[in-house]
């Protein structure tokens, strides 16, 4: 008997043990399962002073910050890193429904491209489709180099419509190990409704 309960519940400890990274995060009605990589932790603050200054530039430019956006998820490297990060949240899609994903996807990238422009910042854009899991989303990638041309860093900014509410997710990184090891993390991630 006692043999029996052993081999029945191997395979739950085994499935259990390997799946430590793969959390679930509440996204309208349904699960967003994403596998954080080994090296990267949960940020305590999540970005919270990052957000608040990101927020009042935001204002400064006369964009508006929804109210209603909640974070889900912040991770990085270290818990004082601010440069190999991601950062994922959910909020109203409504702006999303009233004119598609493909002219909100243009509005977001112009409205980057201006607050990095006024910055002063050197920088190549890009905007490209792709599916996570079925869903569409829209990719926006912002590479920033010094005045030499020398690589610095880059952003990458996901925003698809998931369970009823616009998921975005955002990642910095300053090499291209990180930037590679984010974007295949969120790109494989999936969704359950």
């Amino acid at each position: 008997m006692k043999l029996r309960l052993l081999l029945f519940l191997l395979p739950i400890l085994i499935l259990g043990a390997c799946s430590d990274n793969r959390n679930s995060y509440d996204v309208g009605t349904g699960k967003w399962y994403f596998d954080k990589p080994e090296t990267y932790v949960d940020r305590e603050d999540q970005f919270e002073g990052l957000l608040a200054e990101s927020r009042t530039t935001y204002d400064d430019l006369g964009y508006n910050i929804d109210p209603d956006q909640t974070v889900i998820l912040a991770i990085s490297e270290s818990q004082e890193s601010n440069s190999n990060t991601l950062l994922a949240s959910t909020k109203d899609p409504a702006y999303i429904e009233q004119r598609g994903l493909d002219v909100y996807s243009k509005k977001v990238k112009i409205n980057i491209d201006n607050v990095n422009s006024r910055r002063g910042a050197i920088f190549e854009s890009s905007i490209k489709e792709l599916e996570i899991n079925d869903v569409p989303f829209f990719v926006i990638d912002h590479v920033f180099e010094d005045s030499f041309g020398n690589f610095l860093g880059g952003t990458v900014y996901y925003a698809g419509v998931v369970f009823k509410r616009e998921l975005d997710i955002r990642i910095t990184y300053n090499n291209k190990h990180d930037h590679e090891l984010l974007t295949k993390a969120v790109e494989e991630s999936e969704f359950s409704w």
